[in-house]
């Protein structure tokens, strides 16, 4: 073995259990998961380890890899809902005359919709298919959360 694979192998003696603990805690008591994860976090760490400072210390290091990989980790797999699911959702509980209570800014969206227009192909064009269409969702979301409450009071 190396120094560089001794001093490793002595930072994951020492942090190894703490690692776990964090990811378990996190993963809602998950074992397979925070174990998983700490191996992931473990392995990010040695291959990155050359460009560790030994004037600073291990643990925040170590732990900043474990949160980056902890919200990557959510963040893959977060739900994703289709555009028309919620348009259909939000319309089936829309009141009848719910047409003369948008305002002129939501009336070309309405359009939009009635004529099929499918809000996920402007996404595609923007180049990135995997953020560009959460981005066109959370938007017509967003829009459609300020103020619609409004229209759905009696």
């Amino acid at each position: 073995m190396t120094v560089t694979s001794d001093a490793f192998l002595r930072h994951y003696d020492a942090y190894k259990d703490r690692v776990y603990t964090y990811f378990w805690y996190r993963t809602g008591f998950q074992r397979e998961i925070a174990e998983d994860c700490t191996q992931d976090v473990f392995l990010k760490a040695f291959r990155a380890f050359a460009s560790f400072d030994d004037e600073r210390e291990f643990g925040p290091w170590i732990f900043r890899i474990a949160h980056n990989h902890l919200v990557n980790y959510y963040r893959s797999r977060r739900p994703t809902v289709p555009i028309e699911e919620v348009r259909d959702g939000i319309l089936a509980h829309a009141p009848s005359d719910i047409e003369g209570r948008l305002g002129a800014r939501d009336r070309p969206l309405q359009a939009l919709f009635d004529h099929g227009v499918d809000l996920a192909e402007p996404a595609h064009r923007a180049g990135d298919e995997q953020t560009g269409e959460g981005a066109v969702a959370r938007f017509e979301i967003a829009r459609a959360g300020r103020g619609g409450e409004r229209l759905f009071e009696r």
